[in-house]
């Protein structure tokens, strides 16, 4: 099934709030000009996921940074990050949704026209670079992500599922009940 940037961006919130779900919104706050505060946005958060799977999402969408960090071979953030990215048939968008333990922030590079992009156009050489450099801007007042303390951690080749040691180069660690 498709989803915006916008919703899938704002299904990431999901995952760093522990389960709560938040309408996106643009605008928090307008001032009068004589800086009277006029509007104020008001959010109703929503339980939607337990912070278990939330966690165990976010471990597992960890490794896509990761995997970034090692293609591109460029510093990365000071904070714990997670992201995926996605390019559409044809090449005529490519995007990434990323989060740090504050932010969660949705690029989404294509033409106007709907044309498509270069051949080499993806988003780990587009999205991700300006995410990145946008999140190497902000001040992070969290730098790691709230975890359910009741899981484990588990190291797992990536390849096979089966239990192994981190010592093994396909090795990822995953979090269970």
């Amino acid at each position: 099934t498709e989803s915006s940037l916008l919703e899938a961006t704002a299904a990431y919130t999901i995952f760093i709030n522990k389960g709560m779900y938040e309408e996106p919104y643009s605008i928090e706050w307008t001032k009068d000009r004589w800086g009277k505060k006029i509007y104020k946005h008001k959010s109703e958060p929503e339980q939607v996921l337990s912070q278990n799977i939330c966690s165990q999402m976010v471990q597992a969408l960890k490794l896509v940074p990761h995997y970034l960090q090692q293609k591109l071979q460029t510093p990365w953030l000071n904070v714990e990050s997670i992201g995926k990215t996605g390019t559409t048939n044809q090449m005529r968008t490519c995007w990434f949704v990323g989060a740090t333990p504050s932010y969660v922030t949705g690029i989404y590079v294509g033409c106007d026209d709907n044309r498509a992009l270069q051949h080499v156009a993806s988003a780990t050489y587009t999205a991700v670079p300006i995410w990145l450099e946008f999140n190497k801007a902000l001040t992070h007042p969290q730098t790691t992500f709230n975890l359910d303390p009741h899981l484990r951690m588990v190291t797992v080749n990536a390849r096979t599922g089966e239990a192994t040691k981190t010592s093994d180069p396909q090795a990822i660690t995953l979090l269970v009940e």
